[in-house]
């Protein structure tokens, strides 16, 4: 449920919500390249933001409407992850209640340096993965 001090856009077969606690919640539908794009964007624009005002973005990815990845999808993740500022502190929960969803994440974290792998992590339901994004908000600012 969206309430008024939230902001909700879709586009394509991808949601961002950006909920009342800071938290920008993406939910994407599909794979297809205009979607991937789309998000791909999103996360570049909330990285500069991110970085400009020194803040922790805290992300919560649900990609349980997913089947299986594609090629593009991959590879256009993996270009965005080695592309984030340094200087960025963030926090990424993912949910991916089903097994193939959770493979796929996981080979895709394992793709990540170490060094920005801790910014990520999975979840089987969205309130474990909202309760650690609020523990890294304690532990990181």
């Amino acid at each position: 449920m969206v309430t008024e001090q939230q902001t909700q856009v879709k586009q394509f077969g991808m949601t961002r919500t950006v909920r009342e606690d800071g938290i920008i919640a993406y939910q994407l539908a599909d794979l297809r390249r205009d979607t991937v794009d789309v998000f791909i964007d999103a996360l570049r624009i909330a990285d500069e933001l991110g970085v400009e005002n020194e803040a922790h973005m805290r992300t919560l990815l649900d990609v349980s409407q997913l089947s299986l990845p594609t090629p593009y999808a991959l590879k256009r993740i993996q270009e965005a992850v080695a592309s984030t500022p340094a200087k960025l502190r963030e926090s990424i929960a993912i949910v991916t209640p089903t097994t193939s969803l959770y493979t796929f994440a996981r080979t895709l974290m394992n793709s990540i340096s170490h060094d920005k792998r801790s910014a990520f992590r999975l979840f089987k339901s969205e309130e474990e993965a909202l309760a650690w994004l609020d523990e890294r908000q304690n532990d990181l600012g």
